[in-house]
């Protein structure tokens, strides 16, 4: 077991221009960041978030159906949607269990069709938009 103090001192080349040159605390200003820190819940569910954001077919079913329109929100068909991100309904189908379980889509039956649109949480939907708006 190697003890800090036994480890050799980084030359001055090695040295991360990421850190201080000096340690110092700021007690102040890490009450402050401390205070900012969100709860353990809210950090379960922006990992979960981020987890499902992190597949590209997910993703692009949250793009797709991102809308401006607070009246008239996309509401698309598992069909639709399979096209839309160029997968098969089954697959697409599949993603968008994941993605209705975590609350982040939302599904309403129409006779023999199934529509999903964005879920209404605020949060997600101003993720899904920044997203979308941030890519290129």
């Amino acid at each position: 077991m190697m003890i800090l103090s036994d480890m050799p001192s980084p030359r001055e080349e090695d040295r991360c221009e990421d850190r201080c040159d000096v340690e110092v605390v700021h007690p102040g200003a890490v009450a402050a960041a401390r205070a900012r820190l969100p709860g353990d819940v809210q950090i379960a569910r922006a990992l979960e978030v981020a987890g499902l954001c992190s597949n590209a077919t997910r993703l692009r079913i949250l793009a797709a159906l991102a809308s401006e329109d607070a009246v008239d929100p996309a509401r698309l068909c598992v069909c639709d949607l399979a096209m839309v991100v160029g997968a098969t309904e089954t697959a697409t189908s599949h993603q968008l269990r994941a993605l209705r379980l975590a609350g982040l889509v939302a599904q309403e039956r129409d006779g023999r069709l199934v529509y999903y649109r964005l879920g209404s949480d605020p949060v997600i939907r101003g993720v899904v938009r920044s997203l979308v708006q941030g890519g290129g």
